[in-house]
């Protein structure tokens, strides 16, 4: 249970009760609520299936605030915590109980871009859970489906490939751990980890965290069972511009092909295609004349987070859009072979010499 909008909760109050009959949340005693002036007894709208909030007074006469996640109003199943009224006006958690509509899991990769994507959301009060599937299982998955298809002399081709990715792909990371300072989860949110979100096993923790929203960043291609888990939407972060850089390595294929203008982040609907559904909230990055690639990175993995909680924001008002995605111009890229990836980086490199000269 959670309210929308803004609540303030008067030190006088001693009950806020949630009535399953009118789907309200009720302040029955002096309270400041939505504006209202004490002693008025007030109603906010609230999501019914999620918790029942309840004020008392300890033995020293402070306030406190117990409250309970579970599914209905029965206090049998309800687990309570008591917490100090100022929590209530002040704290992360108030957030998380008071000021959010949707339950929402994040579903990801580990990652620095991952690590600041859910520290920002804890800091808004908008995540419940972090799933995470762990990376050394899904670069198995991708080793040998490429090593699957390759013909014996291809091999020593697709190692080097391999290596070429892996040293880029951690360069990357360690310019997105040193510009967005982010080196770990936020502690008050529940951590899991997974080898596959596909698994049986992995559906059933998902399924057991009974999301509002599933929202993905940069996982495996997931199947329609697990898109089916979320109570109101799934939404996956992409790195560019839709819909023509689907797939992976967005901003790198942007910037080779020439088109800076559409390096940045989408928020879209996912369904069963590979980046091909509805559109919810889309910014590109403006390139400076001195923007390295680093700095790009840092920007857009800021940008997504940031478009994230607008996403999330829009949901719980009920204006998240959906606009198609055009057929025209629509291509799918996949991971660029170590020799790509070299001539690309000289070549966004080169471009950016240009940029810089008067």
């Amino acid at each position: 249970m959670t309210v929308p909008g803004s609540m303030i909760v008067s030190p006088f109050a001693s009950t806020i009760v949630a009535d399953p009959a009118t789907n309200c949340m009720s302040s029955q005693t002096p309270s400041l609520a939505a504006g209202n002036e004490p002693g008025v007894t007030s109603q906010i709208p609230i999501s019914v299936n999620r918790s029942a909030y309840r004020t008392s007074v300890d033995s020293t006469g402070s306030p406190l605030v117990a409250f309970g996640l579970r599914r209905g109003f029965s206090s049998a199943a309800c687990r309570t915590k008591s917490l100090p009224i100022e929590s209530i006006l002040d704290g992360s958690t108030t957030r998380r109980l008071l000021f959010r509509a949707v339950r929402t899991v994040l579903l990801c990769r580990d990652g620095a871009d991952q690590r600041h994507l859910a520290t920002a959301l804890a800091a808004a009060g908008r995540i419940d859970a972090v799933v995470i599937e762990t990376r050394g299982d899904a670069r198995r998955r991708k080793l040998e489906r490429v090593f699957r298809r390759a013909r014996w002399w291809q091999v020593p081709g697709r190692m080097l490939d391999v290596a070429v990715l892996v040293a880029y792909g951690n360069w990357c990371q360690k310019a997105l751990v040193t510009g967005l300072d982010a080196t770990a989860y936020p502690d008050d949110v529940p951590r899991f980890e997974i080898e596959n979100p596909n698994d049986p096993e992995s559906v059933e923790i998902l399924r057991s965290l009974d999301p509002d929203v599933l929202l993905v960043l940069g996982t495996s291609i997931l199947r329609p069972e697990v898109l089916a888990i979320p109570t109101r939407d799934a939404l996956n972060i992409h790195g560019g511009g839709l819909p023509d850089f689907r797939g992976v390595y967005s901003d790198f294929w942007a910037l080779v092909t020439d088109r800076p203008d559409r390096v940045g982040s989408v928020i879209f609907h996912l369904d069963p295609g590979i980046d091909t559904g509805q559109i919810a909230v889309e910014e590109m990055l403006e390139l400076g004349r001195s923007t390295s690639l680093r700095d790009l990175k840092v920007a857009n993995a800021r940008l997504g987070a940031k478009l994230a909680a607008q996403a999330l924001d829009q949901i719980q008002a009920g204006t998240l859009p959906r606009i198609s995605q055009p057929a025209a111009g629509a291509r799918n890229w996949g991971s660029p072979t170590g020799l790509q990836l070299i001539r690309g980086l000289v070549h966004i490199r080169r471009a950016r010499r240009r940029r810089k000269q008067p």
